[in-house]
């Protein structure tokens, strides 16, 4: 029983631990410009077995960080994730699995504009650089959405249209800022 336990802990340590981000890979859409930002590399993917452990991770991590600056960061890294996540799922023509992913990363995105609006209540600022930082991601997560919709198939096509809507929001808010 308490090795058992003791098992579960150094797998969950080591986890924490040992999970340095990873830099992004580069790579070309086809279409009109290309958005001169490189999204986080996804590390395990949502069709991995022990993805739930990277869930509960990332969980962790933004109930601990009190910071809301620094808890919009890590949800935009999150977002950043899932929308390169949703791209490689694209080219492996897993469509149901890419507009899940796509979908989530959009929705992640937008929770940050409430803890920005938390933070300057509070009188801290985010910073022109975390702005243009957060513009730059809204518009790569445009064009990994919009490339996606010319090779998906008709079935999630709606559901990566109204995606494509959730972006063009945030969109919106960031006009705010």
């Amino acid at each position: 029983m308490f090795g058992r336990f003791l098992t579960y802990i150094l797998l969950l340590s080591t986890f924490f631990l040992f999970s340095l981000p990873a830099s992004g890979e580069e790579f070309q859409l086809e279409g009109k410009k290309n958005v001169e930002y490189t999204l986080k590399y996804p590390g395990l993917m949502q069709d991995h077995p022990l993805f739930f452990l990277k869930k509960i991770r990332d969980r962790i991590n933004l109930f601990l960080i009190r910071d809301y600056l620094k808890k919009s960061d890590l949800i935009l890294q999150i977002s950043d994730k899932d929308i390169h996540s949703g791209l490689l799922f694209s080219q492996q023509g897993k469509w149901g699995l890419a507009a899940n992913t796509v979908d989530t990363a959009e929705r992640d995105f937008m929770k940050i504009f409430p803890l920005l609006n938390q933070s300057k209540k509070q009188g801290v600022t985010s910073g022109q650089d975390f702005i243009l930082i957060l513009k730059l991601s809204n518009e790569k997560h445009q064009e990994v959405i919009e490339a996606i919709l010319k090779d998906v198939p008709q079935g999630e096509r709606k559901r990566l249209s109204d995606t494509l809507m959730i972006n063009k929001k945030a969109e919106n808010e960031l006009k705010k800022f």
